[in-house]
């Protein structure tokens, strides 16, 4: 089993991330409105926070 099929919500928080990021992207490049692109890199903190505790709690969950 992979390491990201063996943590799902990883997976789904990874996904999601570079489906905001993308958005963030195209918000950049377009120059869009200042108050969206801030909620679009909190949200990429919040995600990555997320994914890093989901992948801490996993690898200590393998280590035992």
């Amino acid at each position: 089993m992979t390491q990201t099929a063996a943590h799902p919500d990883a997976m789904r928080l990874a996904v999601r991330r570079a489906h905001v990021s993308r958005q963030l992207d195209l918000m950049i490049d377009e120059r869009g409105p200042v108050e969206q692109v801030k909620r679009l890199i909190a949200d990429l903190d919040s995600i990555s926070a997320d994914l890093s505790r989901v992948l801490r709690e996993g690898d200590i969950e393998s280590s035992r």
